[in-house]
């Protein structure tokens, strides 16, 4: 009940789904969680940015150099059900384990946009993209917590997220930076992990210099 209380900083709303963060002993990813996946604050609008640049910063050749890097971190993913709630995802995993996912996650959907639009995407702008007319009430059941565990777990993406990204391309004829994002993370995560040894990946942007025929074909 304390970790759900209104305004509470270690709880996560995203769609159906809320998630609740709390570490063995005090500490900063504790807060930063929300703030890094939770939609910007009017009266503070660059503080996910801040967050998000922070976490790459702690992160050297691959680890997490934090001196929490070892404390152990739990996650609870909760869904209404009825006049109960259910546990959609339970996750124990440690700060450092956690922070490299986190930061794998952004470096997969990371992709060229305009000036205007935020270099880190929150969580509820890449699936409110997903769902029609861009409302919090119609995306896909179950989606948000799916893809939520996915990213804190390191594991790819569910495949009903790429699913409704690209239909959302179909029905409104517009590829949008979110869904961009995320058919290019999709797409990276599913061939890293069903073939390990491929190393080749979707960029961040055009590769005018790619004279693979596949590539061509698609730019085209």
């Amino acid at each position: 009940n304390h970790l759900l209380r209104k305004g509470s900083s270690q709880r996560l709303q995203v769609g159906d789904s809320s998630t609740v963060f709390w570490a063995e002993k005090r500490a900063d990813m504790e807060t930063s969680v929300v703030d890094i996946f939770g939609e910007p604050k009017k009266d503070d609008p660059d503080r996910q940015t801040r967050k998000v640049t922070a976490l790459f910063k702690s992160i050297h050749h691959g680890r997490y150099v934090g001196g929490d890097a070892d404390t152990r971190f739990f996650i609870l993913g909760l869904a209404p059900n009825a006049a109960r709630i259910s546990v959609r995802f339970w996750q124990v995993t440690t700060v450092g384990e956690l922070a490299g996912h986190i930061v794998r996650h952004f470096e997969d959907i990371r992709i060229v946009h305009g000036g205007r639009q935020p270099e880190y995407l929150p969580l509820f702008r890449l699936l409110a993209s997903t769902a029609v007319q861009g409302k919090a009430d119609n995306i896909p059941p179950n989606l948000a917590g799916d893809t939520l565990s996915a990213i804190l777990e390191g594991r790819p993406y569910p495949l009903t997220l790429v699913a409704a990204a690209v239909q959302r391309c179909r029905a409104e004829r517009e590829i949008t930076y979110p869904r961009a994002a995320l058919i290019k993370g999709c797409l990276n995560r599913a061939t890293r992990y069903s073939n390990p040894d491929q190393k080749e990946e979707l960029t961040v942007s055009l590769d005018p210099d790619n004279t693979n025929p596949g590539y061509r074909l698609g730019r085209l």
